[in-house]
């Protein structure tokens, strides 16, 4: 197996572009209807003249739009990429800045919706990157980035602002920003030390090198991207992202319908249950979302440390003020 060894952080960088790191196209239906049926309708033949949104409508067939990422070989036909940037695909096209070979991905070997990450399997071979140790990241070492925002082949250099070690996440001061999802955050021995997952006006944060590491060595059976959606886990990421965008426009009943069924999916979903609570105080069930409140909270259990004391014992005291006035609430309701 071919490694990426190089010295120089720039020539690592351009190596990557050519032959490691990929352009990720993505087609996904455009609203839920669309993509409940997306799956259940072949563009064969006779679909083929269909191209406007008017013409696709008129026949009852999903409508479409294209999203971008990006991703790198981890191994020789492996891209990894964030979970977010597949989930909800109807195909994914993977695409070389250097050769401009693109190819198609044919399936999906392993996921992880908590570090938001996934595995795809390409019918093409790449150069894959070195995984490094993220444990072994410090402020102020200098990285980057090798990506496509906005679609288009970028080296962004840059520092660790904060290692896993204070968080779940590396924090860096690096200007990465749509488009760059998926892309590896590289050191300067050629190591993959995190995968570039978000940002916002300040930092950019990665999912850190060990992460993979763990998905890659308990990778199993595959999936092709049709049974993958199938996935119980990720129907319900797809549901709480569909009461997301309900309780956004104050639809909070049609919210936590969905919110239940990814509930009933995944049960120790988290994002789920955070959702449902803001949807239930939008209606006004005050006790039912505190209860989920503290779902919340007892599944982003802190284990106690020596070097999560302070982690630990408030997490123990927000468990313990939200326990409070839910009791409280429910007192007042009683009485009143």
């Amino acid at each position: 197996m071919e490694y990426i060894i190089e010295t120089d952080l720039n020539a690592i960088a351009k190596k990557a572009l050519a032959g490691s790191v990929v352009r990720l196209d993505v087609e996904k239906p455009i609203t839920y209807p669309d993509y409940v049926s997306a799956f259940d309708v072949e563009k064969t033949v006779p679909y083929a003249g269909i191209k406007s949104s008017e013409n696709r409508i008129r026949h009852r067939l999903p409508l479409f739009e294209m999203s971008g990422g990006s991703g790198f070989f981890i191994t020789e036909r492996l891209i990894v990429t964030n979970f977010h940037v597949a989930v909800g695909a109807y195909s994914i096209l993977a695409k070389f800045a250097g050769s401009g070979g693109e190819f198609p991905i044919e399936g999906v070997e392993a996921f992880d919706i908590r570090n938001d990450l996934v595995l795809l399997r390409v019918g093409c071979e790449g150069i894959p990157l070195r995984l490094g140790d993220s444990d072994s990241v410090a402020d102020d070492d200098a990285i980057c980035a090798v990506g496509y925002p906005d679609g288009f082949a970028n080296i962004t250099h840059g520092t660790v602002h904060g290692t896993p070690c204070c968080c779940d996440q590396i924090q860096m001061k690096i200007n990465t920003s749509v488009g760059s999802s998926g892309c590896p955050v590289m050191n300067g021995v050629g190591e993959v030390i995190g995968v570039d997952v978000s940002g916002d006006d300040v930092y950019s944060y990665a999912i850190p090198a060990n992460q993979l590491r763990r998905l890659v060595e308990s990778k199993g059976k595959a999936f092709t991207l049709k049974s993958w959606h199938k996935h119980p886990y990720v129907r319900a990421f797809i549901e709480t992202k569909e009461g997301d965008m309900k309780r956004q426009i104050g639809l909070y009943e049609d919210a936590v319908i969905h919110y239940n069924l990814a509930i009933d999916l995944n049960p120790v979903f988290v994002k789920a249950f955070a959702g449902r609570a803001e949807a239930k105080f939008g209606v006004r069930a005050f006790d039912e979302g505190f209860g989920d409140i503290l779902r919340v909270l007892r599944l982003n259990r802190v284990p106690f440390g020596i070097s999560s004391v302070g982690a630990y014992f408030s997490w123990r005291r927000n468990i313990f003020q939200i326990s409070v006035v839910r009791f409280f609430m429910g007192l007042y309701r009683k009485v009143f």
